[in-house]
């Protein structure tokens, strides 16, 4: 027997017994959201509840478990846990070392603006992606984000998140209700664009976004910045 223990803080999450299934929300990119479908959870109670349009929620140091409130997945009333937030623990034995956040620095009201406008921050492209961490999408473009970082492709790029559940007052300066969602800045104003064959929203892309589309349109964008008086694309 074993336990799924939070990846993040190390809590005891489930126990083996109260897994059903492993289900995939959504496939993009060549990643899987998969989660876990449970029957239950360990002290359930206990947990930070949070409930947003779609799901209800639950938080031990982040984001944990969920339930749809609109079986847009085909999950009914089952718990769902993502695969990658949580590992197994065999009984008896102690937890691994906790996992890294990743590089990708989280804004918040405090410091938002700031950080747009630093003066570290002028010549560069910054990009802030609206999400938040049980979106499906948002995940996708987490580990799509991820690679461009690994792999140092947009030396003049620096990629921000919002959780828009945590700052709603930031995610409601923009006319747009869905997530990802990404802005962008160069010195320290939103470049607001439009690109075609995209949904664009207040200056600012609505939904997942291939790897090789959004380092190409980046990089375009960094191109056309780097000129005097280019502030849209």
């Amino acid at each position: 027997m074993s336990t799924f223990h939070c990846t993040s803080c190390g809590r005891a999450i489930f126990r083996s017994e109260a897994l059903l299934q492993r289900v995939t929300l959504s496939s993009f990119e060549g990643h899987r959201a998969e989660c876990y479908a449970i029957r239950e959870a360990i002290d359930e109670d206990s947990l930070r509840r949070y409930d947003v349009s779609l799901h209800e929620g639950w938080y031990c140091c982040r984001f944990i478990m969920m339930r749809m409130v609109q079986d847009k997945f085909g999950t009914g009333d089952d718990l769902l846990v993502y695969s990658d937030a949580v590992v197994e623990v065999a009984d008896g034995q102690a937890p691994p070392a906790l996992a890294s956040r990743g590089s990708v620095v989280k804004l918040g009201k405090r410091d938002h603006d700031a950080v747009i406008s630093a003066p570290a921050n002028q010549d560069k492209l910054l990009v802030v992606k609206h999400g938040a961490i049980w979106c499906p999408p948002c995940r996708h473009m987490d580990v799509i984000i991820s690679r461009l970082i690994e792999r140092k492709a947009l030396p003049e790029v620096r990629f921000f998140e919002l959780d828009t559940d945590e700052e709603p007052e930031i995610a409601a300066r923009f006319n747009n209700r869905a997530i990802p969602f990404f802005t962008f800045y160069y010195g320290g104003r939103q470049v607001k664009v439009d690109v075609r064959g995209a949904h664009c929203v207040d200056g600012g892309i609505v939904g997942a976004i291939p790897e090789q589309a959004l380092f190409t349109f980046c990089q375009t964008l960094v191109d056309r910045l780097g000129k005097p008086d280019r502030r849209t694309a």
